[in-house]
């Protein structure tokens, strides 16, 4: 009986947390000069120059794609 209550509350604790996630808007994004596609959010871009230069002091960088609204 103890299991079946536990499975309950599984299945429950799943049904209220999928009800209250928001989709998000995925887009095809070619990178390495189209030889790999990534769905990344749509919200996404590419990071400015400014921004990787304080994350990333190395003067060997990467480029990024980060989620321009600040709020998250």
């Amino acid at each position: 009986m103890k299991s079946i209550k536990t499975i309950g509350l599984i299945i429950f604790t799943i049904v209220i947390t999928s009800a209250f996630t928001t989709p998000v808007d995925l887009e095809l994004k070619s990178l390495l000069n189209n030889k790999v596609q990534l769905k990344i959010p749509k919200d996404f871009t590419i990071m400015p120059e400014e921004m990787i230069k304080v994350k990333y002091p190395s003067q060997s960088r990467p480029a990024w794609y980060t989620l321009t609204n600040q709020e998250v």
